[in-house]
């Protein structure tokens, strides 16, 4: 892993994918998890491990071992839903590039709104359909 690009979504986090690949990385995006549920089944069992406290046979634990698994074929990720273990994949990489893009808040929110949550009544709909698609209905 050489590059996390650790932004939230609609951050640039397409346009950096864009960047990263033309540059020949090979990079991880919340596009190639909606594209392949079986991804869901690998960054679920991490989410509950995480968020929920559970920890689980397929995600014990939340370190280099997971990631070398889900996204260690790689050379950099960005957006959903590795964003939400930031943390976690500067431990497990700590050689790796770290790009950070910020937006105003308002702009970012308004921005999310017109993409995810216009149709949906669930503010957290965006990180609740890519940590738990079956709870989200997606599945």
């Amino acid at each position: 892993m050489q590059v996390l690009a650790l932004g939230m979504s609609r951050t640039g986090t397409a346009s950096m994918y864009t960047a990263l690949t033309t540059l020949a990385y090979e990079t991880y995006h919340g596009f190639r998890a909606a594209a392949d549920t079986r991804d869901y089944e690998l960054w679920l069992p991490a989410a509950m491990t995480k968020f929920d406290g559970r920890p689980s046979s397929e995600c014990s634990k939340v370190d280099r071992a997971f990631f070398d698994k889900v996204v260690g074929h790689m050379n950099a990720v960005t957006d959903m839903p590795a964003v939400c273990f930031s943390t976690e994949l500067i431990a497990a990489y700590p050689d790796a590039k770290i790009v950070l893009v910020e937006r105003d808040e308002d702009a970012w929110f308004h921005s999310l709104a017109e993409v995810f949550i216009k149709n949906y009544e669930n503010p957290l709909f965006p990180i609740t359909a890519w940590m738990d698609p079956k709870r989200a209905g997606m599945l």
